[in-house]
């Protein structure tokens, strides 16, 4: 089976999106390869992606054409996390922000893996995603109330008794 344009176009996106970077689907995929054989990892892997890529987008993408597709697509040029690598094998550079799905940009490159994200603590460089709050308080004079404190009920009804007693 041939696949048109459109197709084509969305196998590409599919291809090309930076699945690595996706929590949500990684661990959605967790989940399924857990009880996944070893030899159908790929498989499942491609029909995870074609189920979540049309889930979030909301287009019709059929898996067996694309696991068809990805067989004969060794001519396409390949993207990767270094740039796109054509059929010769020369990799041209990234050029501006990561894949899209849906229309989302994908511009936050998250770390692929624990090991990294403990190189990245242990040698004191930033972890990408990561808010750097500094470990301060801040020194503000204190006031003194200048409202009394509210009185408890039980203090109030000490108050009107030892007032209807005088």
């Amino acid at each position: 089976m041939a696949a048109s344009g459109e197709d084509i176009k969305t196998f590409m996106k599919i291809r090309d999106y930076s699945w690595e970077s996706n929590a949500e689907f990684q661990n959605g995929l967790r989940s399924i390869l857990a009880t996944t054989p070893p030899d159908l990892v790929n498989a499942v892997t491609n029909r995870a992606k074609c189920f979540y890529f049309q889930k979030k987008t909301k287009v019709a993408v059929n898996d067996a054409a694309y696991e068809e597709w990805l067989a004969s697509a060794s001519s396409v040029p390949m993207r990767t996390e270094a740039g796109t690598v054509n059929a010769d094998g020369d990799i041209k550079a990234r050029g501006g922000g990561g894949a899209t799905l849906g229309g989302v940009q994908d511009d936050m490159p998250y770390p692929k893996s624990f090991a990294e994200i403990v190189e990245l603590i242990t040698t004191g460089k930033p972890i990408p995603g990561i808010k750097d709050i500094p470990d301060t308080l801040l020194e503000a004079p204190k006031e003194q109330d200048t409202v009394p404190a509210r009185r408890k009920p039980w203090e109030l009804a000490a108050e009107k008794e030892t007032a209807g007693n005088t």
